[in-house]
């Protein structure tokens, strides 16, 4: 199974369905790319590396992906592109505890913390005088596997009843 996918909805839905964020950005939350003519600000979320800790033999035991994860303002940040900065480290850099599901139905608990701030500027070559800042950082998910499947009987009644899985 990989974790990431499923890591990354869970860290997209927790931009998306923040009020502040949301009220700031819309729904301008994209993981890696930029679309052509972007509009500003925006969030950008992208894998910067990731590392298994193995227990014996095959047995994975945990994933620990870090994300950068930033805030992007055409000019300088305005009060509330900080205030969106300030918020995705809320959310996203003091998880303790929070779970999620995959689309295969495995279920996973996460935490989440910031190692590292990220703030830079950069020019648009192209444009005279167009400048982005950027503001976020690098957070770190610890990912691991409940050991569970969600079950659909698929009788018009959903359950999420565990069942272990060797």
């Amino acid at each position: 199974m990989n974790e990431l996918p499923a890591a990354e909805n869970w860290l997209h839905d927790k931009l998306a369905n923040d009020g502040e964020i949301t009220s700031i950005v819309l729904d301008r939350i994209y993981k890696y790319a930029l679309p052509q003519k972007p509009i500003y600000p925006l969030i950008t979320y992208s894998l910067a590396s990731d590392s298994d800790f193995q227990g014996l033999g095959t047995v994975r035991i945990l994933t620990r992906p870090l994300y950068l994860v930033k805030v992007i303002s055409r000019g300088s940040p305005s009060a509330l592109v900080n205030l969106a900065a300030d918020r995705v480290d809320e959310i996203i850099g003091k998880t303790t505890k929070d779970t999620f599901t995959s689309t295969a139905g495995d279920m996973f608990a996460v935490s989440s913390r910031r190692e590292a701030a990220v703030q830079f500027m950069e020019r648009d070559p192209s444009i005279a005088g167009n400048l982005y800042f950027h503001l976020g950082g690098l957070y770190r998910l610890e990912v691991f596997s409940l050991g569970r499947k969600v079950v659909d009987m698929s009788d018009s009644v959903g359950l999420n009843d565990a069942v272990n899985v060797a």
